[in-house]
């Protein structure tokens, strides 16, 4: 790359599904705050219930696959989480 030139940096939008357990009260607070934590921004959030389970559909932009794994890992390691899918956008 030559001398002053920047190099392009690229963010790319996916959208992440959510399965938790209702009694979780503070879920959608430990959802965010390992978002915050892996530097990944929200754009996006619905949540519904549905047959005893909250469901979110979280919008992210992330910077790369190793960024969203990252990501997940954390999320399915937290309290309540019982499926995590990711939807193509």
């Amino acid at each position: 790359m030559p001398d002053g030139q920047a190099q392009e940096h690229r963010n790319y939008y996916t959208e992440l599904v959510l399965y938790t357990n209702v009694e979780e009260t503070n879920i959608l607070i430990d959802i965010t705050r390992v978002l915050a934590e892996e530097k990944i921004q929200v754009k996006g959030l619905n949540t519904r219930t549905a047959d005893g389970k909250y469901i979110f559909n979280v919008g992210i932009e992330i910077n790369d696959r190793q960024q969203l794994e990252n990501a997940k890992v954390k999320l399915n390691n937290l309290p309540g989480i019982k499926d995590i899918e990711r939807v193509n956008t």
